[in-house]
């Protein structure tokens, strides 16, 4: 809420202008009834000359706490002239309803209090210590380059405008791991595990201290604590019944106490039942039986858990299907799907168990016909950004349809009617998990995707994003007809993902960027950016022209793509992922997981030798002298025995300048023709247009393409 007004050259405001931004902040869309609108914590990086100790905000303060929203205050400069901390953050009747926030740097002997930043006692009661906890005062300048670049130049001086929402923004993370924290519970987290700075204890120059995010989150029951979340719902055949899969993902139990379900916004109250107790990284199932018709699909709930005092709230919208997310079991192998085309940790929790640990951060299944791209990854869905840590299905292209569930396998089919650019695609995904033993298991993953009306050749891709502990790689492996991912320096485990019964057509590896700061970045000529996304555009030329064989080092963290086609309407596309804690065991996972495709005889697409797609040239047009050459990328579909292919590249009127030929071997995926656009001679060919003529098997299809120095 922008207070401030300028006026003979001069920023000033009024208290009734300060009043009125707070009132707008607790009710910013105008309806009382909505707290969607609501912020989660509010910063005010402004401050008036202490010592007036007139409570004239202390209302506002309050009925905003009381709604739940913590309010903090910039302790205020030396530089403006104060003595001690700025009002309203003197405030000083009750503890901690002013939460006025100091700066701190930090020095060769540690973190320090900025000599700037004001500190207590506080005018407004008699040793009242001020401020409540100091915060980083320093934050980083950069100035730009080019429009797309910038540079750092150095740190701001120490403000306790900067250090204010630093811990602002620590109250809204604590916040979201428990939104049912009170705003006096959440400030508390942050105020009662602050690292004490010298002085020993609390002091009217750092208060309780520097803020500790970590141990704040621990102390409200996330990092470490109870982590409670809603895994899926389902109904019974009857649906009388309704179902709720709980896990806890802290390190904390959930002891128990009373669940009761809810209308939204009406508070009533349709069903109370005990809450069962749940040990960390357990899980627990609560049923809310004899419903009737007090609900029906499309219901707006809440689940209200309350335990010792403490209150967990979870939205629940009912749909017309019984289940949206699925977590397959089979002996101690855990993998998640759900009914938005998503597989692993953006479908459920956890993503895939193994080992004891989950591998599988995220996943899901892409679709792609000429410039139209249909799936349910991280970014660019909908047309905003879609992270790992996303509610399941908000984000996606894809709504559900149905969902068939049992110990081992599912059976989920959803539409893509919610894509920007629709194929007019229906999928029907089922899916078998088989663990091996305590070294090794897989998943086979099959597809029957129905198409509307499409403008070139369906291709359909699965994207994997494995995350280990350290750098990761990802590679196609040609013995075990995969694309294997591993932890660097490390034995393992290896994980793969392929298809079958013939290899993928398209291999690529995904960069996904490098940890810096808590935020992925891409690495580009060795200098560290933010990542700027998976797009459509970069997902569809990745499915059509696939990628080099292996990763490199611009990045730590990886994902993997594999794609097939083209396909028909109708077509089965089945995949295989694998997981060995040995190179041995996962050679195993892969036999097993195609003598179970076989054997199951799950209907995969059927080979059609002689279906060759040729796709357009890129880049087109193509600058020899700028690397890299342009690629020739094409579509077939091989059978079990190897199919010579070949390229000829003709100047406009006829003259043949380059040639190549290579077998395409049916158990490794297509690499599309490049060519660097240089002369036998070395030389550079001349710009203009060229034609090109790309031969596999007994079929042929022709091209243009421009060369432009």
């Amino acid at each position: 809420a922008n207070a401030f007004e300028v006026y003979g050259g001069v920023w000033y405001t009024r208290r009734s202008v300060l009043l009125q931004s707070m009132q707008w902040v607790l009710d910013p869309d105008g309806d009382p009834a909505t707290m969607s609108d609501v912020p989660d914590a509010l910063n005010n990086s402004w401050g008036f000359r202490p010592g007036a100790c007139d409570g004239v905000f202390d209302r506002a303060i309050d009925a905003l706490e009381l709604s739940g929203v913590p309010v903090v205050f910039a302790a205020g400069n030396r530089s403006a002239g104060f003595d001690t901390v700025a009002a309203p953050g003197e405030r000083a009747d009750l503890l901690l309803n002013a939460f006025a926030v100091g700066a701190a740097v930090r020095s060769n002997d540690g973190i320090v209090v900025s000599d700037n930043s004001l500190g207590g006692p506080s005018p407004c009661a008699p040793g009242a210590v001020k401020p409540e906890v100091v915060a980083p005062g320093e934050v980083t300048l950069m100035a730009g380059i080019t429009r797309t670049r910038a540079q750092l130049q150095g740190a701001s001086g120490a403000f306790t405008s900067w250090a204010a929402p630093h811990a602002t923004g620590a109250l809204a993370l604590l916040a979201g791991l428990n939104p049912s924290a009170s705003a006096n519970a959440l400030k508390d987290a942050l105020f009662s595990t602050a690292e004490d700075l010298d002085p020993p204890g609390p002091d009217n120059r750092s208060g309780a201290g520097f803020i500790d995010l970590v141990a704040a989150a621990e102390r409200i029951g996330g990092v470490g604590g109870v982590q409670i979340a809603v895994q899926a719902l389902s109904w019974d055949s009857t649906r009388t019944s309704l179902s709720l899969a709980l896990y806890n993902s802290g390190l904390q139990s959930f002891v128990g106490g009373t669940a009761r379900l809810e209308r939204r916004g009406a508070r009533e109250v349709l069903a109370e039942v005990d809450a069962p107790a749940i040990a960390p990284r357990g899980r627990a199932e609560i049923v809310f039986a004899g419903l009737g018709d007090a609900v029906e699909g499309g219901a707006q709930l809440t689940l209200r858990l309350e335990s010792e005092g403490a209150t967990l709230t979870f939205p629940l919208t009912l749909s017309a299907v019984p289940e949206s997310s699925i977590v397959l079991v089979d002996g101690a192998v855990e993998f998640s799907v759900d009914a938005h085309g998503r597989i692993g940790g953006t479908a459920g929790v956890p993503g895939f168990l193994f080992l004891g640990n989950d591998w599988l951060a995220g996943g899901a299944l892409l679709f792609a016909s000429g410039d139209r791209v249909s799936d349910a990854a991280y970014v660019d869905v909908r047309q905003q950004p879609a992270l790992k840590s996303n509610p399941v299905g908000s984000d996606t292209d894809w709504r559900e349809l149905s969902v068939n569930s049992q110990a081992a396998s599912a059976e989920l089919s959803y539409a893509d009617d919610r894509a920007l650019q629709p194929l007019g695609a229906t999928v029907v995904q089922a899916v078998d998990l088989v663990s091996l033993g305590d070294s090794a298991a897989f998943a086979a993953l099959s597809a029957r995707v129905s198409f509307g009306a499409t403008d070139g050749s369906p291709l359909v891709g699965l994207f994997l994003d494995w995350d280990f502990d350290r750098a990761e790689t990802v590679a196609w492996d040609a013995e075990l007809g995969a694309s294997v991912m591993a932890p660097v320096d490390s034995p393992g485990p290896l994980l793969a993902l392929t298809s079958a019964p013939l290899a993928p057509t398209t291999h690529a590896p995904v960069p996904l960027g490098t940890p810096e700061n808590g935020l992925y970045a891409a690495r580009s000529n060795g200098v560290l950016a933010r990542l700027e996304g998976f797009t459509d555009s970069e997902k569809g030329r990745l499915l059509a022209l696939g990628g080099p064989s292996a990763s490199d080092g611009s990045a730590a963290d990886w994902a993997q793509l594999v794609g097939v086609g083209p396909i028909q309407s109708g077509d089965t596309v089945v995949f295989l992922l694998a997981a060995g804690s040995t190179r041995n065991a996962l050679s195993f996972a892969l036999d097993s997981a195609r003598a179970f495709v076989e054997q199951s005889r799950l209907p995969a697409t059927a080979s059609q030798s002689g279906r060759l797609e040729v796709l357009p040239p890129y880049p087109n047009p193509f600058d020899p002298l700028a690397g890299g050459g342009v690629s020739f990328p094409f579509l077939f579909d091989r059978g079990s025995e190897p199919v010579a292919a070949r390229l000829e590249i003709y100047t406009i009127d006829g003259w043949l300048v380059h040639s190549e030929s290579l077998d395409l071997a049916p158990d490794q995926p297509l690499q599309p023709f490049r060519w660097s656009g240089l002369l036998e001679n070395g030389e550079a060919a001349a710009t203009g247009v060229y034609g090109f003529v790309l031969r596999v098997g007994n079929e042929a299809k022709t091209g243009k393409f421009v060369l432009l120095k």
